[in-house]
């Protein structure tokens, strides 16, 4: 399926008549169905290390089809190194090799460096990560905050949008500005809500991971083939069988 669309970026028009174009020739990854965004069990103020390892082992066996650690419900931002290390430890022993997409933002530079490293470690399929967050970053802060990311890793980067709570909303068009100023970007995490920009970020071709809860059923419908919310941690079973019922079907067009 073919699209055409007029992007104006400050005071010039760039016309795109393929979303092919907003592609970059870089590493990329295909994945589908349910990334469980983890929650990190903590004990006597350290990361529960058997509480992890069952809870993520409990996923394994539910069906699940991987795992997004260290993002919102993980409270990732929170995390010093040293916990991350350990919970990226745990997580790759027991998710039985299913794909890790790591979210590597945090507060400060050094511990997003090292959170990189620890993905490449233990094999992380990808990363993701929050725009610098606080000071209300503009373009030029994104695109050199993204293309440092890139010097870093030749894992696939997703950027993750959750507005609500950075304060910053990544928009399709911020994204193909992105990739028009040679960014390599591997996907979009969206948790705006927004069915409308979910459904930009698909037809724009790009590997999509939605993470909002309310629009679960309605991101699948318009073609997202990652879910990977909060919701997950608990009820997975009724979720898998929805999923695969839907993807199977002719309801579901992937652009």
């Amino acid at each position: 399926m073919w699209y055409y669309y007029i992007i104006k970026l400050e005071d010039s028009f760039i016309d795109y008549s393929s979303e092919k174009q907003y592609k970059v020739s870089a590493a990329s990854v295909s994945m589908e169905g349910v990334l469980v965004a983890l929650a990190i069990p903590f004990r006597d103020g350290k990361v529960d290390v058997e509480g992890l390892g069952r809870h993520v082992s409990s996923l394994v066996k539910e069906g699940v089809n991987g795992f997004f650690p260290l993002g919102t419900t993980s409270m990732g931002v929170l995390l010093n190194v040293e916990e991350r290390r350990i919970a990226l430890e745990t997580i790759s022993e027991n998710s039985n090799g299913l794909p890790i997409v790591v979210q590597v933002g945090s507060t400060d530079w050094s511990t997003v460096v090292e959170t990189v490293k620890l993905a490449e470690k233990f094999n992380a399929e990808a990363i993701a990560s929050i725009v610098p967050i606080y000071y209300k970053p503009d373009y030029d802060t994104i695109k050199l905050y993204f293309s440092k990311l890139n010097q870093l890793t030749s894992l696939p980067i997703f950027i993750y949008n959750i507005p609500g709570n950075v304060g910053f909303n990544v928009t399709p068009d911020l994204v193909a500005r992105l990739i028009k100023d040679g960014v390599s970007v591997g996907g979009v995490k969206d948790s705006s809500g927004d069915i409308g920009q979910v459904m930009r970020f698909v037809e724009m071709g790009l590997e999509v991971f939605n993470g909002s809860d309310h629009i679960v059923t309605l991101a699948t419908l318009v073609g997202v083939l990652d879910e990977s919310a909060e919701v997950f941690c608990a009820t997975n079973t009724a979720f898998n069988v929805l999923f695969e019922k839907f993807v199977n079907s002719n309801s579901v067009t992937n652009p």
